[in-house]
């Protein structure tokens, strides 16, 4: 496939990241879209990932995307056409005493997002997950829903959408350069 000499949307880095982007870009016409990945596709963060759902976040004003993340696992195969291989495992995030006030926090930013957490005592916590030590734990937030994806698989039906939409993704060319002239990006690649 020839790289085309213009694009109006380059990415650099053909992970799920990189292609995830490049698809919902022309699921919304943003144009002419290439992917430029150095290596192959995944070989990055992506193929090292355990590729993680787990509905949690510390952080209140980044509370809701965890949900929306799952959405999207849960109904992967009607959006992209393809499995990602999620398997709901619930998710436990434990505390101990040092920890237990920023774990209330945490949980009081989940549940206002509307994600259905628990927050267990350690024999509770112990009834579920019978092989756990929870000895120096004080309390823990439990999501079901919670649970992983297929990294390579993901990817995969990501970069099959991806291409359908009409992307192009190039493997094996590194990015070199980038220059601002007259209003415009230019790139320079290797391969």
């Amino acid at each position: 496939m020839t790289l085309p000499k213009t694009a109006d949307v380059l990415i650099i880095g053909g992970g799920i990241m990189g292609v995830s982007m490049a698809y919902y870009l022309a699921r919304r016409n943003a144009g002419r879209i290439v992917v430029l990945e150095r290596e192959v596709l995944g070989s990055g963060s992506t193929g090292r990932s355990v590729a993680s759902v787990d509905l949690f976040s510390p952080q209140p004003a980044s509370a809701r995307l965890p949900q929306h993340a799952y959405d999207i696992f849960a109904h992967f195969s009607e959006l992209f056409g393809d499995d990602c291989g999620f398997v709901t495992t619930g998710t436990a995030v434990l505390a101990g005493p040092d920890q237990a006030a920023e774990l209330q926090k945490a949980f009081a930013a989940t549940l206002a997002a509307g994600i259905d957490v628990r927050l267990l005592m350690p024999a509770e916590f112990a009834a579920l997950e019978p092989v756990a030590n929870v000895d120096d734990l004080v309390s823990i937030c439990y999501m079901p829903a919670g649970g992983y994806a297929d990294p390579v698989l993901t990817l995969n039906a990501t970069v099959a959408a991806a291409r359908s939409a009409g992307v192009m993704i190039q493997q094996g060319q590194s990015v070199t350069g980038l220059v601002q002239q007259g209003g415009r990006i230019m790139c320079n690649t290797s391969f």
